[in-house]
């Protein structure tokens, strides 16, 4: 028995066996308590060490091959994955209490596999490979066979695709022999490459106008799902790259990349915002100015910036999951997420219009939600380097809270009749805990930030 084939095969093999599921109910709950399982496993289960039970001492070995390739899940990599596959169960349960399709329970845990594989393969550079079919797999959740071509779906894998032959290239130069400090034309070549790839598969400015209309176009559920999960791997495999190449971490061209990545992701996003008039797209600008924000904790080149980094996804994937159920509740009565189609819809629907707009705040940097103790200590990081990122950082998050506002002038607007509660019970108790808990990371901001720091241990070498 080896760590891969528990937290990779178990249930790439399960994801096959759930597709042949009809109820969406059961394929669901299995795909949940399989991922909260395995992330229960992944907290506990020792590696590489005797595990007596009655008479029997056995081991879990931490690598198995395939095809000249190895999968390597050692001991202090296993917090990333309880990460992943408690997030994913996260996705699984909330499935239950809203309308959505059944394929997010098998296609779905797929792809957590995958990018757990990715996580686990070496060389690194296979990791774009695994990226990409995890991009594939995920595009039957994005559309219906009946349905017609979304523009938003086509741009998805236009844009993601490119990706991986950058990140394939990257990864073979750096291999080279040439890769080093003594070889600097080499190096930036390495840089470019490098960059141009995990630049695409982060949705970066301007390779990032897929993320607010797929939002529109597809479910925002499913969408929420990808977006929230697929940029955190990827920045776990930009953080392995930095942890096999040391004069990564210094080297200015990278880290100035990043920099410029970052405050163009956060201010674009911010602005555009500002001027959007469907709920589903004001989210996928939100999505974006985070990505922007991890991008310029990965600028700051040291260990306070990648404790922020892993420490900013749990408020990232609540934050979005919040807004997605939000929105799927409120579609089912409004039909359309326009400000039009929304308007007064706080009076009908209160814990889905207030949760929606709590995930927001949070994704923002409200004060006293989960985000803001994070956004507040980079922000001051990025002071030490100069005013000017921090200056364009914040007309971004200022424009991001005016498209917030118009969207609760729109959903508080003065009702017709009463106020009524059009949701069910479920989903009131899943939006109120949403809430309450965005509430308690933001007053007891220890509480997230120190397990969370634990998670640096998958990476020795930048600790």
């Amino acid at each position: 028995m080896s760590s891969p084939l528990i937290w990779i095969f178990l249930p790439l093999i399960a994801a096959v066996g759930f597709w042949f599921i009809r109820r969406k109910n059961l394929c669901l709950l299995l795909a949940g308590f399989l991922s909260l399982g395995l992330g229960g496993l992944a907290l506990f289960l020792p590696i590489e060490k005797d595990i007596i039970i009655g008479n029997t001492v056995f081991q879990i070995s931490s690598f198995v091959s395939i095809a000249g390739r190895k999968f390597i899940i050692e001991q202090h990599q296993e917090k990333l994955l309880a990460l992943i596959f408690g997030c994913g169960s996260f996705w699984f349960f909330g499935g239950l209490v809203i309308d959505v399709r059944r394929e997010l329970g098998a296609i779905g845990l797929g792809a957590i596999a995958l990018m757990a594989a990715a996580l686990a393969v070496e060389p690194l550079l296979y990791a774009a490979l695994l990226l990409e079919a995890c991009v594939l797999v995920s595009v039957p959740m994005l559309v219906h066979p009946y349905e017609k071509e979304k523009s938003g779906v086509i741009r998805f894998v236009t844009y993601l695709t490119p990706g991986m032959s950058f990140l394939l290239l990257a990864g073979w130069a750096l291999a080279q022999d040439a890769a080093s400090p003594a070889n600097p034309e080499w190096l930036n070549i390495c840089v470019i490459l490098l960059c141009s790839g995990l630049g695409l598969y982060l949705s970066v400015f301007p390779f990032n106008t897929w993320v607010p209309v797929i939002f529109e176009q597809a479910h925002p559920y499913v969408t929420g799902f990808l977006v929230a999960l697929l940029p955190v791997v990827t920045l776990l495999i930009a953080l392995g790259f930095l942890e096999g190449f040391p004069w990564l971490r210094t080297h200015p061209s990278f880290l100035e990349i990043a920099r410029l990545s970052g405050v163009l992701t956060v201010f674009t996003a911010g602005i555009w915002a500002a001027f959007q008039k469907n709920l589903s797209r004001i989210l996928g600008y939100a999505a974006l100015l985070d990505i922007g924000f991890f991008l310029l904790a990965i600028s700051l080149g040291r260990k306070e910036g990648w404790e922020i980094v892993l420490a900013s996804a749990i408020p990232r994937f609540l934050g979005i999951a919040l807004c997605s159920i939000s929105l799927v509740v409120l579609q089912r009565y409004t039909k359309k997420l326009d400000f039009t189609d929304v308007k007064s819809a706080f009076w009908k629907m209160p814990f889905a219009s207030g949760g929606y707009v709590a995930g927001m705040l949070s994704l923002a940097g409200l004060p006293l939600l989960a985000s803001f103790p994070l956004r507040v200590r980079l922000l001051e990081e990025l002071a030490r380097g100069g005013f000017f990122t921090v200056f364009l950082s914040l007309i971004g998050v200022a424009s991001l809270f005016l498209g917030i506002l118009r969207a609760i002038a729109s959903l508080a607007d003065l009702p017709d009749g009463k106020l009524s509660f059009n949701e069910s019970w479920t989903q009131i108790a899943l939006l109120a805990g949403g809430v309450l808990l965005l509430l308690g990371l933001g007053l007891l901001p220890g509480e997230i930030q120190a397990p969370m720091k634990n998670l640096l241990a998958a990476f020795p070498k930048l600790r």
